[in-house]
């Protein structure tokens, strides 16, 4: 079963289920492949793409696994007096540019919502390395909460946005549309789906 996966997740949560699965199915070869657009699904062998945000190619079949919550964060030194998103405007940020952008809107409670146009000190596709130079205190960034849950639990970062949230990301599992599927490949997308939604880490996802 060729798998393209999300590099972020899939290097860290998905991987630990994706190897649970394979071993309580010895049957089952997997080629577990990081790339976060793998191009043409069908033409590149893969028989499953795993997805963070949209999936635009109509072509293929959708579903969803769950959902990524995002929350704003930084060094403890670096803390913010946060009453507003405001408050972050003129701020360094280290920002996630697949998924942030030039700019993000924070919803608040009562329904508000504000623009954020981030003061971009480091720009990166990288999630680990946006997660680690925000560690080091080069500025604030929006990261998952699958990721900076520990770092915030022991104190290397700490929550900013209490109060505000930035757009949630759907997790996805996408496929060729076809008249005849493994049954694996269908186990599989089960599977993931079941383990996000029974495992501690990725119950705050929601």
């Amino acid at each position: 079963m060729r798998v393209a996966a999300p590099i972020g997740l899939g290097q860290s949560v998905l991987a630990d289920i994706a190897a649970e699965f394979v071993s309580a199915h010895p049957g089952v070869q997997l080629d577990w492949q990081l790339v976060d657009d793998p191009g043409d699904l069908a033409r590149e062998g893969f028989d499953l793409w795993i997805k963070v945000g949209p999936v635009r190619d109509e072509a293929l079949v959708v579903r969803k696994l769950w959902t990524i919550e995002r929350i704003v964060v930084a060094v403890p030194d670096r803390e913010i007096a946060f009453a507003h998103p405001s408050d972050l405007q003129d701020q360094p940020a280290i920002v996630l540019g697949p998924y942030v952008g030039s700019e993000i809107e924070l919803s608040g409670s009562e329904d508000e919502c504000y623009a954020l146009s981030p003061s971009v000190r480091i720009n990166t596709d990288n999630i680990f390395v946006a997660h680690r130079l925000t560690l080091q205190g080069h500025g604030y960034s929006i990261l998952p909460l699958w990721l900076v849950e520990g770092d915030i639990a022991n104190g290397a970062l700490v929550h900013l946005s209490r109060g505000w949230s930035a757009p949630p990301l759907a997790l996805s599992v996408a496929y060729p549309e076809a008249r005849y599927r493994p049954t694996r490949v269908t186990e599989f997308s089960r599977y993931l789906k079941d383990r996000l939604s029974a495992d501690h880490r990725t119950h705050r996802l929601t």
